[in-house]
């Protein structure tokens, strides 16, 4: 039976090699985590070559070891280490970091180090989890990108995370149970009120991992479905796969036979290998939001490089405009590439970076240069216009 829901042979494109912030490496580690999982279980690794699970779990043991140059004093997680630690990226590391434990070796302290934070530092006596410093790339959240509910639907994701962890960490952490509780109970009592789907959803699996899924509230869990099959987002595709897959996984832990077959049907209605839906994502995002993480790829004019100090400046100074930047340089075509992070970029509102570029030595005819900007989440996304040199000038 499980080998005939997904064909294993389609999932290759999932096993990728992580990288990038703290946000990037983890985006590109958990499907592979994910894969492995269920090709593990449906023993599909044949339709994909031999050798293709070790290849696997190399990129997962090097999502791992990236991870690590993330992670803050405090034992919490963030996109930089410049950056505060955060809420979201942290729970999501837990949940990720619990998955794999048993496909590579994972020091449990780096697990439970970063639970211990969430409880400590995160959850309020009322048992809610706060976030003081937003996700930078707010698409990767899913349906928690909405600020109405959020309290619910955070709290949530981050029990759910702490159950993933539980296990592991419980003999480490006493005050992991109490923890979990609290957050049952605070979600428990504000269940009934939830007006959104995807809160419903997430929210009830939270709860249906505690056992508290039932009488009033099963009824408001059920009644939020639409026609039975899904637990809709109006305008949201996405978050209507995802609030409809946590509501699956609640229907499996009640074992409600009746009401899991029109859910799986309209799942598997939804199924994509390739990148339909993530272009129609990121139409919709770069015309309608402000863009976060992106990057900006320079190709330098020929016999050109950027002045360090500048670029310093703009990434250091009391306004900062830019995230970081690295220099690559090119001797065999004496071009040098220069790469900038931005936390954001306005998509109503033009942006200007200034810095000093100096020229080491005269060519005849300059090569133009090349300007690359891109979602760091979408790299398959990049406009592209040229530079070109007019004279001693601020590029």
């Amino acid at each position: 039976m499980a080998e005939d829901a997904i064909d294993g042979q389609q999932l290759g494109h999932l096993i990728v090699t992580p990288g990038g912030c703290g946000e990037q490496n983890m985006i590109h580690m958990t499907p592979t985590v994910i894969a492995v999982h269920y090709l593990d279980h449906s023993e599909q690794w044949e339709k994909l070559g031999i050798g293709k699970r070790q290849e696997a779990v190399d990129l997962i043991k090097k999502g791992y070891t990236t991870q690590l140059t993330y992670r803050q004093p405090n034992k919490a997680f963030a996109a930089y280490q410049s950056r505060k630690s955060s809420t979201w990226p942290t729970a999501y590391v837990v949940k990720v970091f619990s998955l794999a434990t048993n496909l590579i070796a994972i020091d449990s302290e780096v697990i439970c180090g970063a639970v211990k934070w969430l409880i400590l530092e995160k959850q309020r006596p009322d048992g809610v989890f706060q976030e003081d410093s937003p996700v930078g790339q707010l698409q990767m959240t899913g349906g928690l990108n909405d600020a109405e509910e959020k309290d619910v639907s955070l709290t949530a994701f981050v029990l759910i995370a702490l159950q993933e962890a539980k296990d592991i960490c419980e003999g480490q952490i006493n005050s992991l149970g109490g923890s979990i509780n609290k957050a049952g109970d605070f979600i428990q009592a504000h269940y009934m009120n939830l007006k959104r789907p995807y809160a419903v959803a997430i929210a009830g699996y939270a709860l249906a991992q505690l056992g508290k899924l039932e009488g009033p509230l099963l009824n408001t869990f059920l009644n939020a479905a639409t026609d039975k099959n899904r637990w809709e987002e109006p305008g949201q595709r996405l978050y209507t796969i995802e609030a409809t897959s946590y509501a699956l996984l609640a229907l499996l832990l009640l074992k409600d036979f009746d009401s899991i077959p029109p859910v799986v049907r309209w799942l598997n209605e939804q199924r994509y290998y390739g990148d339909h839906v993530l272009k129609s994502q990121v139409q919709g995002y770069l015309g309608d939001h402000d863009a976060t993480m992106s990057i900006l790829d320079i190709s330098m004019m020929t016999g050109f490089a950027p002045d360090t100090a500048d670029l310093k400046q703009l990434a250091s100074g009391t306004d900062t405009y830019i995230s970081k930047f690295e220099l690559e340089n090119k001797p065999s075509s004496n071009k040098n590439t220069l790469i900038i992070y931005l936390d954001d970029i306005s998509h109503d509102q033009e942006d200007c970076i200034s810095f000093k570029v100096h020229q080491f030595f005269n060519v005849g005819l300059i090569q133009p240069g090349a300007v690359k900007v891109y979602s760091y989440y979408n790299l398959g996304e990049q406009p592209t216009s040229g530079l070109r040199s007019e004279g001693p000038k601020v590029l």
